[in-house]
């Protein structure tokens, strides 16, 4: 298989980047690919923290290696790292960062997690702006949209309320890979454990199917 670098982004904080992330980095590791895991927020490293958490309470789990990647070299770093791997998930902090932008910069996969709430919504212009810049720049980058945490009362109008806004208010972003997940309590407690939800015990099969969705879409 060919490498794939996958960037998780968006500017607007607080849309699930990291649990995304973690669990990319995951199935990566339980299909048996040799998996990277970039931690490039410089403000919260939580990916360096699950990382840490599945080396040591999960020895015999698919390892994931993990680095801290921050600062204005990012992009030189990322481009030595990633032909060392099969997949690497890099995860970005919030806000226009130079860590996204040099991330988008490589990739073959640009994650943007957003919710199904208008704060969120009105940040995408601005992600618009940014994927038409970095793929004129980068003409191999794919999008990958995730509508993250859909409350289960919203699970049934979500997906085309937000196609629909997306398509008027975004026109320029791709929503051909547009991905749904549910605000269910099983992503949480696996990144807690330093798992993806597939690898959970008694794990929900519901989350496992829609990261699966997800997963197959990056690829």
């Amino acid at each position: 298989m060919s490498r794939l670098v996958i960037a998780v982004g968006n500017e607007k904080g607080g849309v699930g980047k990291t649990t995304i992330a973690a669990n990319l980095a995951a199935m990566a590791a339980v299909s048996g690919r040799d998996t990277l895991l970039i931690d490039a927020d410089p403000q919260q490293q939580s990916a360096a923290r699950w990382a840490a958490r599945r080396a040591e309470a999960h020895p015999s789990a698919p390892h994931v290696a993990c680095v801290s990647v921050t600062g204005k070299g990012i992009q030189r770093q990322l481009e030595g790292l990633a032909p060392r791997y099969e997949v690497v998930v890099v995860d970005t902090g919030a806000e226009d960062s130079p860590e996204l932008r040099a991330a988008a910069l490589i990739a073959d996969r640009l994650v943007i997690p957003l919710q199904a709430d208008n704060l969120d919504l009105w940040a995408m212009p601005a992600m618009e702006a940014l994927w038409e810049k970095a793929s004129e720049l980068n003409p191999k980058l794919r999008l990958v949209l995730v509508v993250n945490r859909i409350p289960y009362q919203l699970a049934d109008s979500a997906p085309a309320d937000i196609a629909a806004w997306l398509a008027e208010n975004t026109p320029a972003l791709p929503r051909d890979r547009l991905v749904h997940l549910i605000g269910r309590t099983a992503y949480g407690r696996a990144v807690g454990e330093g798992l993806g939800v597939a690898e959970v015990h008694r794990r929900d099969a519901k989350a496992a199917g829609e990261i699966q969705a997800l997963w197959e879409a990056v690829q």
